[in-house]
């Protein structure tokens, strides 16, 4: 009888912990997205400005501790278990990725050129999840032409010299994992150091301002590697007109196409609209080093 009631209260305790943090997630949620300051739910469409890399977090300190330390692996350890105990861990695949799910912590930062899209480059890279390595290697790579579009995600902005780690849910990167661990994890750890990058930018590709037309609906990003068919045109300060094109390209991967117009495209949301402002060299062979404005849009 006392075996029985104590089974009784621990079973309730353990939904009681469920629900909270549940609770929390939701609270959580709705701090994230609903009350940043800086949106204006009224309005449809927003500008604001960012460069090629921006990592966007709105939320509190407290509430991304919250979620990262004690909502999400909690979580993520009975999901985990339940899908896999019954076979189910493959629906998970069919849930759209969501980039902001990737976590990015530089452990040691170096002055140095950013690796960007179409780059190549070697990597040491260290495979592991809860603190067992899986593997390590040194390997060359063509962020154009990785599979694990993930990884390359987190790894550019890196600079030469540089290590960061970069935490990604498991679901996301089972196919890329050979040596999958017997108890399936929740993320893997990719700790990389970018040693070198072999085919250099022009220095001022870090002059690019981008601006982007939001209405802040749910829609995938064009990432790199990724195939988009946009129309650009591009105007001077004073407002002339020089081109007005459309084109088809793969983001990093076509030498036809000039590098300011490629990058400029990467993570423009699917039927999106951007503006640039960038130095001409980069967006046509004809233009001189002074600012243009680019005008672009998913086709």
């Amino acid at each position: 009888m006392i075996l029985f009631l104590f089974n009784k209260i621990r079973f309730s305790i353990k939904n009681i912990l469920l629900l909270v943090a549940i609770l929390f997630a939701i609270l959580f949620l709705f701090f994230k997205y609903f009350t940043v300051n800086d949106i204006n739910l009224n309005l449809q469409h927003k500008k604001y400005e960012s460069s090629l890399i921006t990592i966007d977090d709105s939320s509190s300190v407290f509430l991304n501790i919250l979620s990262n330390y004690v909502i999400k692996p909690f979580i993520e350890k009975y999901m985990f278990f339940y899908l896999n105990n019954y076979n189910l861990l493959w629906l998970l695949s069919h849930v759209p990725y969501d980039y902001r799910l990737i976590k990015i912590n530089d452990i040691n930062l170096k002055n140095g050129d950013k690796l960007m899209c179409g780059q190549k480059a070697r990597i040491k890279i260290v495979l592991s999840y809860a603190s067992v390595v899986i593997k390590e290697e040194v390997i060359d790579i063509s962020t154009q032409n990785e599979k694990n579009k993930f990884l390359i995600y987190g790894m550019l902005n890196m600079t030469e010299g540089s290590t960061r780690n970069i935490n990604i849910p498991f679901h996301l990167v089972k196919d890329f994992i050979k040596e999958v661990p017997s108890i399936l994890p929740s993320s893997i750890d990719y700790t990389v150091t970018l040693e070198k990058i072999f085919n250099k930018y022009p220095n001022n590709m870090d002059k690019i301002k981008i601006f982007d037309e939001c209405d802040y609906k749910q829609s995938e990003s064009f990432m790199c590697g990724d195939v988009v068919d946009i129309h650009y045109e591009i105007d001077s300060i004073d407002g002339d007109r020089f081109l007005s094109k459309d084109v088809s390209f793969k983001i990093g991967g076509n030498s036809n196409v000039p590098l300011g117009i490629q990058l400029g495209s990467l993570y423009l949301k699917k039927h999106g609209k951007r503006t640039l402002i960038a130095p001409g060299n980069l967006l046509d062979n004809k233009l001189d080093n002074k600012y243009y404005i680019v005008s672009l849009f998913v086709k």
